[in-house]
């Protein structure tokens, strides 16, 4: 243990060990008094043994005290030896009183003066242990001379307490000697610790740190002093982080490797910074049994590092957009997922008009900072799952996925909807600056069926608007256009027809203000045995050219009454919505037709909402009108689909027995951050009301649009958000037992 005299303690293990010095006095102190009081209550050649009894009495009562003391705060002060000085002084004054109170030869109270040699052997370094011995060796010398103790009685006693005082002294040395190898071989561990570039710990079975380097004090910001004994994963863990390192800590004391354990942990220093530590560990011998030594490796700047270098990888520098191969890697997993749903996606390439003028006349500074505006605007416009990237110089590419339904349609809705961001002018050095921009659209599976060919696609496209006058919107052609791709797709689909390759998903449709499923959406799928899962954008079109889109349409609303029937038979009545094609409205006797099949199976046209798009119902009112009354007077519920996607007139709006107005999906995309899109959508779902008609949003991607619609009374919704379209199986699950219609 330390010599060193009148200075603090900061070494916890000596200043628990000097506590326990306190203790193994207070004991001592304790015994010797009770073997007096028992030495006394057997004698009678005492003259003063009451006297003496309240002396041994009072000397129990203070050693006994010394538990009492504040042990730990007062062996780490300045004054601990002028404590244990003083303690050792009042025993050997208090042993003399006794011998002179006592007052005859041969006393065995002359032995007590060993108690304060035995004490300071145990606790003082060399020199304090001499100053007792020669004290007490003057007080015993005292004590016999004034009590006329007899010659030899006195050299016997002097010369007993002469070799306890060496001893003593030869006990003090020794520990002493013992102290400072300890402490030479503690400096030189340290020091071996401390050269070390890394951080090591050494901690016991519970965890308590024994032992600290430089470097963990540096990453950390504690003292050595500070770390010791505490518990390491409370003081140096993050909360998320302590119950996953204790249990692998347990596991490697026991010798078990985990098999999700991280070699790779946070810790938390001093002011709150989380570091990431790379751990090696190794189980060592501790003075309580094993316990374990971690090294460290702070790999946090390298961790920075590592994601700056994959953020400069995948983004552009410029912009803060992602680049061409984060786009790319995006893409390629859409298209994994389309092939899997049957749904679309779409790429838009937009290129700025004029972007050199702007270089040219402000410099390359406001060029760049009119492509971050730009970059920020496109973002602006885009759902969560969509993606924004800047492909080089002026140009852009946005990713549009999981599209649900007519992928031309969408991809055109957004695309305008970005030409009209860019309208607004730009506000660059003070001065407004105007600029348009030209986009090419393609379309998986419509125009392409891989990244090459996709991308390939919307680039000609992109070449064909900026031929076209600029400010322009351009679509590849399409080879389904060409005679020889029309005759293969007509005979796949009259293939398909024959061989009962159609299916019908269903999408429900829910109540906004209960949140339960009241209806559901056929939605037509083909499964293409060649190609899977194959999206209505692809091949509608090609039926509606064809002329198969009627006996394609009988077979939907067969399928739909067929269901119908099989959900009554659970107790099931769903309001079921399907879709009529413009052709299927020209075709002469379609309504007799189609209530023909309702009366056929018995079912009640009530259950069901005929969806027809806005285009058919605005177009020919003198052919459509009476076709749609005629339908509407059975009982057959009419929806407008996509309202607002296209031209509409409210009185003719107004004149038509349509019960429902479904909101086209491209204005919910910017729904609520986007103030416009906001407004239409308010718009309709106020027009809806005050034609007293249902409102229906389609394309719900979140539950932000959700609650926009709630809040301003728009009384269904549909999307993926709240269900995505699955087969009849799937969708009865969603379906309550008490449904009615609408």
């Amino acid at each position: 243990m330390s010599t060193r005299l009148f200075m603090p303690l900061e070494d916890p293990e000596e200043i628990e060990f000097r506590a326990r010095d306190i203790v193994i006095g207070s004991v001592l102190g304790v015994a010797t008094g009770i073997a007096i009081i028992a030495y006394l209550a057997q004698s009678s050649g005492s003259r003063h043994r009451a006297l003496l009894a309240v002396v041994c009495v009072g000397w129990v009562l203070v050693s006994a005290g010394l538990c009492l003391l504040p042990r730990r705060r007062l062996v780490a002060s300045r004054w601990r030896e002028p404590f244990f000085m003083a303690w050792s002084a009042t025993v050997v004054g208090s042993i003399a009183a006794g011998v002179v109170i006592e007052g005859r030869p041969g006393t065995p109270l002359l032995a007590g003066f060993i108690l304060p040699m035995i004490f300071a052997a145990i606790s003082y370094p060399v020199l304090m242990t001499a100053v007792v011995a020669a004290f007490m060796l003057v007080s015993a010398a005292a004590a016999s001379a004034v009590t006329g103790q007899s010659s030899e009685n006195t050299t016997f006693w002097l010369m007993a307490l002469a070799f306890a005082a060496v001893m003593g002294v030869w006990q003090a040395r020794g520990r002493e000697r013992r102290a400072v190898q300890l402490a030479d071989e503690h400096g030189r561990s340290q020091r071996y610790l401390d050269v070390a570039g890394t951080m090591i710990v050494v901690m016991d079975a519970a965890g308590l740190v024994l032992q600290v380097n430089r470097r963990s004090c540096e990453v950390l910001g504690y003292r050595e002093e500070e770390l010791v004994g505490r518990d390491w994963f409370e003081l140096a863990l993050p909360a998320d982080a302590r119950t996953a390192a204790r249990a692998a800590f347990a596991a490697a004391l026991a010798g078990i490797t985990l098999d999700d354990a991280s070699p790779e942990s946070p810790v938390i220093t001093r002011a709150g910074a989380r570091r990431s530590i790379a751990w090696t560990s190794r189980i060592v011998p501790t003075g309580d049994g094993v316990g374990m030594l971690v090294a460290g490796e702070d790999v946090t700047e390298q961790r920075i590092a590592q994601e700056r270098v994959r953020h400069m990888a995948y983004h552009d520098a410029l912009t803060g957009l992602a680049n061409r191969a984060k786009l790319e890697e995006h893409l390629t997993a859409a298209l994994a997922r389309a092939r899997r749903s049957g749904s679309s996606v779409a790429v838009l390439y937009i290129d700025l008009d004029h972007f050199k003028v702007v270089n040219d006349t402000l410099g390359h500074a406001a060029g760049d900072e009119l492509l971050r505006q730009v970059a920020t605007r496109l973002s602006d416009c885009c759902r969560a799952s969509d993606m924004v990237a800047r492909h080089g110089g002026d140009e852009f590419m946005l990713l549009l996925t999981d599209i649900d339904g007519d992928a031309v349609q969408t991809a055109r809705t957004v695309a305008r909807n970005l030409l009209r961001t860019l309208e607004t002018p730009f506000l660059m050095e003070g001065q407004e600056f105007e600029i348009a921009a030209s986009v090419g659209v393609a379309t998986f599976p419509r125009d392409a069926n891989d990244l090459p060919e996709l991308l390939k696609c919307a680039d000609g496209a992109l070449y064909q608007a900026k031929g076209d006058g600029r400010g322009t919107i351009r679509f590849p052609a399409a080879e389904r256009a060409s005679a020889a791709g029309q005759l293969t797709l007509s005979a796949r689909l009259r293939r398909a027809l024959a061989r009962d390759e159609f299916e019908l998903h269903y999408q429900p449709v829910f109540d906004v203000a209960s949140g339960r499923a009241v209806a559901v959406e056929a939605l037509l799928r083909w499964n293409d045995p060649e190609r899977g899962m194959v999206p209505p954008g692809e091949f509608i079109p090609g039926a509606e050219d064809s002329g198969l889109i009627e006996p394609i349409g009988d077979w939907v609303v067969d399928a739909v009454i067929a269901q119908a029937a099989a959900w009554r038979a659970l107790g099931l009545a769903p309001d079921i919505a399907f879709n009529l094609s413009p052709r299927q409205l020209r075709s002469p006797g379609f309504a007799d037709r189609l209530l023909g099949r309702f009366s056929a199976a018995g079912a009640d046209p009530a259950q069901f909402i005929a969806e027809i798009t806005e285009s058919a119902a605005m177009a020919d009112p003198e052919r459509t009108g009476p076709l749609l009354d005629r339908l509407a007077a059975t009982g057959l519920r009419l929806a407008i689909d996509d309202f607002g996607a296209d031209f509409s007139s409210l009185a003719r709006l107004r004149d038509l027995p349509v019960h429902e107005l479904k909101i086209d999906r491209s204005f919910l995309r910017g729904v609520p951050g986007d103030g416009r899109a906001a407004a239409i959508v308010t718009a309709i779902v106020a027009l809806a009301d005050a034609l007293e008609l249902i409102a229906v949003a389609e394309g719900v991607e979140d539950q932000a649009q959700f609650e926009f619609l709630a809040a301003h009374g728009c009384a269904l919704a549909q999307g993926f958000h709240l269900a995505r379209p699955g087969p009849a199986p799937l969708v009865t699950a969603l379906l309550g037992p008490d449904l009615a219609h609408r």
